[in-house]
């Protein structure tokens, strides 16, 4: 199977959730869940379709992940292209605070960035009622992320060590813990509660432009990612819909 085609079996399988109260539903099946087996939630933003075309293992564990949400504009540009519904824009920043609050009284790891960031992370997740086991730096072995998930068995696991990583760590957690876990692939999730980094104001948020404040912020770190990176996501984009068109029109 070529890159193409694979990266729109991801899209084939990702969650779509069109309202709030779909939304608040699916939370609530999250923090009741009741089987052996854990579940994994990812996101696909445009960053993350540019990386599935240079790194076909990460396109593999992100297609693995139980539900892959959509987050940002770019990707809601790609769905429109193909002719689809985006559905609600179910960023991690968003979205993760939603399901620590369903997971009240439950208990929690903390995986990835610094460990200064983790402390103020951990203080103001236990203040909203969880419970913290461990947190762990984002810049140990995937060894050690597996011995710690297996050995604590958490209700969830926060990953926030940034793409790729966090991707095949959640795939191989969730192959080798025997437990209804939750693992989410947060990003900068933790650097945000922290305080390392800033959240965008509401403006930003509300156009799904955040990329954009948090270019202002660090433009020479970020401008390969968010303005080359834009560009290319949108090549792919223009790509995929083409392909679709084609494989509609050779049906017919």
């Amino acid at each position: 199977m070529n890159q193409d085609n694979a990266v729109l079996d991801l899209i084939n399988k990702m969650k779509i959730i069109d309202d709030e109260d779909d939304v608040e539903k699916f939370l609530d099946n999250l923090s009741a869940l009741e089987t052996s087996k854990a579940v994994t939630i990812a996101f696909l933003n445009a960053h993350a379709l540019n990386l599935c075309y240079k790194n076909p293992a990460f396109l593999e564990h992100l297609t693995l992940c139980d539900y892959v949400f959509r987050d940002g504009i770019g990707v809601k540009i790609l769905f429109k292209l193909l002719g689809r519904e985006p559905g609600l824009n179910l960023n991690g920043t968003d979205l993760i605070p939603r399901i620590l609050k369903k997971f009240h009284s439950k208990t929690v790891s903390l995986y990835g960035t610094e460990q200064k960031y983790l402390d103020i992370s951990t203080q103001k997740i236990q203040d909203m009622g969880v419970n913290v086991l461990q947190t762990i730096d984002g810049f140990q072995t995937d060894e050690i992320y597996n011995q710690s998930a297996v050995q604590n068995t958490p209700n969830l696991i926060i990953l926030a060590m940034g793409m790729p990583k966090q991707e095949r760590v959640a795939v191989q957690i969730a192959r080798e813990i025997n437990a209804p876990t939750v693992i989410i692939c947060g990003g900068a999730i933790l650097d945000f509660i922290g305080g390392k980094v800033k959240r965008a104001p509401e403006f930003f948020c509300k156009y799904g432009i955040e990329w954009l404040y948090r270019l202002l912020q660090e433009p020479r770190r970020l401008f390969k990612r968010y303005v080359i990176g834009n560009f290319v996501m949108l090549y792919h984009a223009v790509k995929l819909a083409i392909i679709v068109k084609n494989q509609k029109g050779r049906i017919v």
